[in-house]
C-alpha cells in the first residue's frame, strides 16, 4: 500500500505545530487505495482512544477535527487492521510497533505577554558568562584557575561525568555586563538555572529557595533585579516550570527552571503550576520564595 502522510506538510495537516483549543484543523492522508482508513487519537494519561473513520477523497483520506480540551494528545493511523505511525523524517510508516504522531492542544485564551513580543533575548550559561570578583566552591567541586582552561569532560572512575567543575560566572559579572547587553539593544536576558545544585549546568536542581551559593547571593540576585528597573511583576510560571519574570521598560529577566524530578535525591521540592499567582505577587527572591512556601510545597515523589 502506497501511503503519505507528515505533518510538517501543509497539505497533511493544515496547522503546523499546536493547535489553539476547538480551533478546526484537517489531516490529510494521500492514498491509492479505496479501502477504509481510521484516525486513533488518544489523549496523555487516558486509556480510552476516539476513533474516527476519515472521508475518502480522490487521492486518499480526510478529517476535519476541533479538540475542545487543552493537552497533550497522540494520533496514528488503522488501513483496514493495519497500523502506521510516525516512521522517519515524521513520514507514515506501517509497523507492529506504533510510534505515534502528537498534537499540542493550547488553551484558546493564552496569549503570550507584550513585553516579551519584538524584543531581543540574550541566553546565558551562568557559569561560563563573565566572572566578578572573589568566587568560592564546596568541597564538592572544583575551581579552575583559568578562564581559558578546556572544561572537564572526562569520565571519573565510575564511569561518570560530574559537572562539577566550574569557571565562577555569577551573579556580579552580569551585572557588571548590562551596559554591554544593553548596547546590543538585549531586552530578554534568558538564563539557565541558577538555583543551588551540584552540577555547573544547574539542572539538578537541589533547592528552589535558594540561589547557588556559587553563583551568588540572594542580596547579589536582588541587586540584578534592580538594575535598570529589573522587577518580578508579572512573574509567571509556565507549565515546563520555566520562571517568566518581569515587565519592564528596559529589560526583562527570565531563569530556566526546569526541573528534572525524581533524577536527583537531592531535590527537596518542586514547583506546581498552580503556583502561577503566587508567583505573579513576588517582588524579589524572598518573596518568590515565601509565596511558594504560602501556596504549598511538595516533596520530590510525593
Amino acid at each position: 500500500m502506497s501511503i503519505y502522510y507528515n505533518p510538517l506538510d501543509l497539505r497533511c495537516k493544515s496547522i503546523i505545530g499546536g493547535i489553539k483549543q476547538n480551533e478546526k484543523f484537517v489531516i490529510h492522508v494521500f492514498g491509492e487505495e479505496s479501502g477504509p482508513c481510521q484516525l486513533v487519537l488518544q489523549k496523555d494519561g487516558l486509556h480510552e482512544a476516539r476513533l474516527f473513520n476519515m472521508h475518502g477523497t480522490d487521492d486518499g483520506w480526510e478529517q476535519e477535527l476541533s479538540i475542545d480540551e487543552p493537552g497533550l494528545y497522540f494520533y496514528y493511523f488503522r488501513f483496514s487492521g493495519q497500523l502506521a505511525g510516525c516512521g522517519r523524517f515524521r513520514n507514515l510508516e506501517f509497523t507492529d510497533h506504533i510510534s505515534s504522531y502528537q498534537i499540542l492542544v493550547y488553551d484558546e485564551n493564552f496569549r503570550t505577554p507584550d513585553w516579551f513580543k519584538g524584543g531581543i533575548m540574550y541566553q546565558i550559561f551562568p557559569d561560563r558568562f563573565y566572572s566578578s570578583g572573589k568566587v568560592e566552591v564546596t568541597p564538592e567541586k572544583w575551581l579552575h584557575q583559568s578562564w581559558n582552561e578546556a572544561p572537564e569532560y572526562r569520565m571519573n572512575g565510575e564511569g561518570k561525568v560530574l559537572n562539577n567543575d566550574f569557571f565562577g560566572g555569577n551573579i556580579r559579572g552580569i551585572i557588571e555586563k548590562l551596559d554591554y547587553l544593553q548596547s546590543l539593544h538585549v531586552s530578554i536576558l534568558y538564563l539557565n538555572p541558577i538555583f543551588r545544585a551540584f552540577s555547573n549546568h544547574r539542572y539538578d536542581t537541589g533547592d528552589f529557595m535558594q540561589i547557588d551559593p556559587t553563583f551568588g547571593t540572594e542580596e547579589d540576585g536582588s541587586a540584578l533585579t534592580r538594575v535598570d528597573a529589573l522587577a518580578f511583576e508579572n512573574c509567571t510560571a509556565l507549565a515546563s516550570v520555566t520562571l517568566w519574570c518581569g515587565q519592564v521598560p528596559a529589560m526583562a529577566l527570565s531563569s530556566d527552571a526546569t526541573i528534572f524530578e525524581g533524577t536527583n535525591e537531592d531535590v527537596i521540592v518542586y514547583v506546581r503550576a498552580a503556583l502561577v499567582d503566587a508567583f505573579r505577587a513576588a517582588e524579589g527572591w524572598s518573596a518568590l520564595g515565601e509565596n511558594i512556601r504560602a501556596a504549598g510545597t511538595q516533596t520530590a515523589g510525593g
